[in-house]
């Protein structure tokens, strides 16, 4: 079964394109009447008329077999006149597709196997010769000459997909890539690539078309679907088996599979006990057998089974070893290798230390062997992420955390280099190394594309207890990172915590499964999915504009026969000018690619690192404006929706919201601030079309309205939060101390919004904190609040990176803490700014700094 599910598969490759992530799906028979899609292509009196041919084509995906309906129906002489394209399902194994000169014959009737449709953008073309009176069909690499329809005279079509009139049944399918062309040069290509909106454009961006209740594509190649939710009061584990299309979670005492094509799922006890008592829950799938393998490499009793193998079909675990490691190895890699039958891991964390150790398990032996390669050395870490080539010969090991000592007490730095593993030749090679500037870790297994040109990498910063995964397109030729599709939540709380990656190419599907555990064991397993290939924000923000439509489809042109790879724009971690106050604080993705959090500290001691955790817990929260750090808005269900806002809706919504802390902003001072150079007609409507964009955005929110009054625009903000709103209204020390690291801890206020209308804004607060800072650190050490101190002097290195009072109170605060060590370091740091960005250097020594009372600095 699985080896004729694939040969099909093979063959469809051969004809189908798989460019796009574009198309239009169709809400069907599920749904309310109301709710279901239609599509109408040429109005009234806008429909072409042909005399000598007519071609129809487009890519048609079956998105659900277990129902049926009109595909599309097309009327021509006026109506008088219709051929119906329909979708029948008939068991669980086959599907037909009919042609017919609607409700009078069928002319042709196409079976097909369900697992062969699954998921697949199969091609379609309709091809009538009115002048032979003939119509060809190609479905797929299936054809069909039919004669004698009765073709004559002019043929003048008007096409309706989906629900029309009286046609009220609807399978679920999608088109995508439609083309309705003939003779009198007339040409109609419609991509199907808009993101919102009933409008319908051709590829030169002219509106031709209608649908009712779309469901537009391109938002599942960025927004992340969650499938489903489980929760165990023991270890569990999650893999995807793709022979079965099956995700496969286990847990103590069950087994829960959950199909992908049908999208449903099934509990199952097993046949009798696992014999593992799972801690971990690692485990692999062997390709070779079809069997899921737990493993667990430490921490159970001597003698007691440490590896057991379950048949799937029979859901019975068989004990198949008791080999144990001496230490344990959280977070490492692994994969199984059918090409040896053996379980190749490497690095991890035990025992205070950090692995670089290659170490593969035989299942025949139930032994761990360590293995050697020559070449470049990997420094020790855990949290990496592992990717291997079809062959088994190319091994890539990315990022991480650790150090080269590979001893805990000396510290972790946040890894980002990039090697090759050579099993060929057992040796390993470092294709490049980036500054680590982003404190981000890598969920485990990577996925490389079949040119091994990419790597596609889940990453987060896993210090962050509420924190969450982002996908990451790394080049593997220079490590160029590019960030793709929406963010997902994760919490971070305890070592056992993971996140995985996984590739679907029977579905063009990308799967995340997150698994958090708690400190009693107790798991919950989250799984997300994404439409292949992903795109950025930009590129989902392009889509549905007049002008992307010709680039669009010269881009399809240009890709005939191949795979396009539409991921256009660059979003580079880059190597930027250093500021002093970048490389004391790292910048990490957070809720989504546009927010950005700056940890103030780089180098602290373990109680410091504690107290900024718990920091970051209340970062952000839901039902909130962001001004601090990159503009964010977040809504009243947690989500990151900042994406909704152009570059001029942030600049007219932040503008408003700044002047809101009085009587508001003018009306009349809008239009010149915005549209200057615009006349009056034009600015009132383009004023009106920005004012309605921004309120009905703002309806994700609550206790926030925009409000006109007496010529006044302003936000009125009751239940939602506003961190500048916040800093404004900050009275008293304690709640200076205790909010004032946390509200900049994000980072510099309006950072990245460069418009010289706000500049006024940004240095009116760089000021206030220039002058109040210091003031603050002093009365801060003057009370021995060390660790509250390092902070506020890292804030005050944001707005001066040569702050010499910063320099010595934080110095000062770090040896009085005993960690002489880190003020050593924060010296060293200053210096090497001071030196790049004042062409000379620091002329105060060390000693002079700590021989020296701090106030002497100011």
């Amino acid at each position: 079964m699985i080896q004729r599910r694939l040969c099909l598969l093979f063959l469809l490759l051969e004809v189908t394109m798989f460019a796009y992530s574009q198309g239009l799906l169709f809400q069907a028979n599920d749904r309310q009447i109301k709710e279901r899609t239609s599509l109408q292509i040429f109005e009234e009196g806008e429909v072409p008329c042909f005399t000598k041919n007519f071609q129809l084509s487009f890519e048609l995906s079956i998105r659900d077999f277990d129902t049926f309906g009109y595909v599309f129906l097309l009327k021509e002489n006026q109506g008088k006149t219709k051929y119906s394209f329909t979708y029948t399902y008939l068991d669980g194994d086959n599907s037909t597709f009919k042609f017919n000169t609607d409700g009078k014959e069928n002319h042709y009737s196409l079976n097909l196997r369900n697992d062969a449709l699954a998921y697949q953008w199969i091609p379609v073309s309709f091809q009538f010769d009115l002048q032979q009176d003939q119509l060809t069909i190609h479905i797929g690499n299936h054809e069909k000459i039919i004669k004698s329809l009765g073709l004559k005279g002019d043929f003048c079509p008007q096409l309706f997909f989906g629900r029309h009139d009286y046609i009220l049944d609807i399978p679920t399918f999608a088109i995508r890539n439609m083309k309705l062309e003939g003779d009198k040069s007339y040409s109609y290509t419609f991509p199907l690539n808009e993101n919102e909106g009933g409008d319908v454009h051709t590829s030169t961006g002219k509106v031709l078309g209608t649908v009712i209740n779309p469901v537009w594509l391109i938002n599942g190649s960025y927004h992340w679907e969650e499938l489903f939710e489980y929760r165990s009061q023991t270890p569990s584990g999650i893999t995807f088996e793709p022979d079965s299309q099956r995700l496969i979670v286990f847990n103590q005492d069950s087994l829960l599979t959950y199909n992908l094509l049908k999208r449903q799922s099934q509990t199952y006890p097993y046949a009798n006990k696992l014999p593992v008592k799972l801690q971990l829950a690692t485990h692999f799938m062997n390709t070779t057998d079809g069997k899921l393998y737990v493993y667990e490499l430490n921490n159970l009793p001597l003698g007691d089974a440490t590896v057991a193998a379950l048949d799937l079909d029979k859901r019975e675990w068989k004990q198949t070893g008791t080999a144990a490691l001496p230490v344990q190895l959280h977070h490492h890699d692994g994969f199984w290798d059918e090409t040896s039958g053996k379980y190749l891991i490497f690095g991890g964390f035990g025992n205070k230390r950090y692995n670089n150790t290659f170490l593969e398990y035989d299942i025949a032996t139930d032994r761990w062997d360590s293995l050697s390669y020559s070449g470049d050395w990997i420094v020790p870490r855990y949290f990496s992420g592992m990717a291997v080539n079809k062959s088994r010969e190319h091994i890539y090991i990315f990022g991480g955390m650790g150090n080269e000592s590979g001893e805990q007490s000396v510290g972790r730095n946040y890894l980002q280099d990039f090697y090759l593993l050579d099993r060929k030749r057992n040796a390993i090679k470092r294709l490049w190394q980036n500054a680590s500037e982003h404190r981000l870790v890598v969920a485990r297994d990577m996925i490389l594309t079949p040119d091994e040109q990419y790597v596609y990498a889940l990453c987060y910063p896993e210090y962050i207890s509420d924190t969450y995964l982002q996908l990451y397109r790394l080049t593997v030729a220079d490590g160029t990172m590019k960030i793709l599709g929406d963010s997902i939540p994760m919490r971070s709380e305890e070592i056992m915590t993971n996140a995985n990656l996984y590739y679907n190419p029977l579905t063009h599907e990308y799967y995340c499964t997150t698994t958090e555990f708690d400190k009693e064991g107790h798991s919950v397993i989250r799984t997300y999915v994404l439409s292949d290939p992903p795109v950025s924000l930009e590129e989902i923000r392009s889509y549905g504009s007049k002008s992307s439509f010709t680039l669009h489809w010269g881009w399809i042109l240009a890709s005939v026969g191949g795979i396009v790879l539409i991921c256009a724009g660059f979003f580079f971690f880059g190597k930027r000018r250093k500021h002093f106050k970048e490389s004391v604080s790292a910048q990490t993705p957070v809720l989504a690619s546009t927010s950005v959090l700056k940890e103030p500290v780089k180098n602290a001691s373990t109680k410091n690192t504690l107290s900024k955790e718990k920091a970051y817990e209340s970062i952000v929260r839901s039902n909130s404006i962001y001004l601090f750090g990159s503009f964010t808005v977040i809504d009243r269900n947690g989500r990151d929706i900042t994406h909704l806002f152009s570059s001029r809706l942030r600049q007219v919504l932040v503008y408003i919201l700044l002047h809101s802390t009085h009587n508001g902003v003018l009306s009349a001072s809008l239009n010149e601030v915005f549209w200057p150079d615009k006349p009056d007609d034009k600015v009132k409507n383009l004023k009106g079309v920005t004012i309605n964009q921004i309120r009905k955005n703002l309806t994700e929110l609550d206790g926030v309205e925009l409000v006109h009054d007496k010529g006044y625009f302003r936000l009125v903000l009751t239940d939602c939060y506003c961190d500048y709103f916040r800093f404004r209204e900050l009275k008293n020390a304690e709640e200076v101390e205790s909010e004032l690291g946390i509200l900049l801890m994000r980072g510099k206020f309006l950072e990245g919004m460069d418009a010289g209308i706000l500049d006024h804004f940004k240095q009116k607060v760089e000021e206030f904190l220039s002058s109040f800072l210091p003031l603050e650190i002093e009365r801060l050490y003057q009370q021995r609040k060390y660790d509250t101190v390092i902070r506020f002097c890292h804030l005050l290195f944001r707005v001066d990176p040569v702050s010499e009072t910063a320099l010595a109170y934080c110095m000062h605060a770090f040896h009085s803490m005993g960690s002489s060590q880190e003020a050593i370091m924060q010296y060293s740091l200053f210096v090497r700014e001071y030196k790049q960005l004042m062409n000379e250097d620091y002329p105060v020594s060390y000693a002079d700094v700590m021989g020296s009372n701090p106030l002497s600095f100011q």
